[in-house]
């Protein structure tokens, strides 16, 4: 039995650690809580999270979404290199749904997004927590136009995907 769900939590009651910064940071930067623009975001400011953070496009006909950058631990988490990969591309499909879904919520609200993410496999589970801050194009508070996401990855998520692999469940 393999599961996948994600449950949207409130962003505002985060407790201190690497989500909450990356919040704080966000909306110091977003003007009237509109989204901030991609230039306004500056990696520097916060290589105590980059390894966590992707950077995903949003490409509006047909609504897709890409991965522009993907963080090495993350990378090392899921072993499935996404930079310049499409959402769709994540493997098993229901996973990939489940991103997508998460990240079309983002980009409807313009606003950021946590999700509880739970994998269940086998009757073990593991779950981590994504935050996904909209961006917007050139002009600030215009339209989204990437999402950048920094996730919290516990030490059993890379221990799942090595049993699913090992399993023959193509990840």
């Amino acid at each position: 039995m393999l599961h996948f769900e994600s449950r949207a939590e409130p962003a505002e009651g985060l407790p201190p650690g690497r989500l909450r910064r990356m919040l704080d940071y966000w909306a110091a930067r977003a003007p009237g809580g509109a989204p901030p623009r991609r230039r306004d975001i500056d990696p520097a400011d916060f290589p105590w999270a980059l390894g966590w953070c992707c950077l995903i496009g949003v490409e509006r006909t047909p609504l897709r979404f890409r991965y522009r950058l993907e963080g090495t631990a993350i990378g090392e988490e899921d072993g499935q290199r996404l930079t310049g990969r499409s959402i769709d591309d994540i493997q098993p499909p229901a996973y990939a749904a489940l991103v997508r879904r998460d990240l079309e919520e983002t980009l409807a609200a313009a606003a950021p997004r946590l999700h509880r993410v739970r994998i269940v496999y086998d009757y073990k589970e593991t779950e981590y927590h994504r935050l996904s801050l909209p961006l917007a194009g050139e002009a600030a508070g215009g339209p989204v136009e990437q999402i950048l996401t920094v996730a919290t990855t516990p030490r059993t998520l890379r221990e799942m995907f090595e049993r699913l692999r090992r399993d023959g469940i193509e990840i």
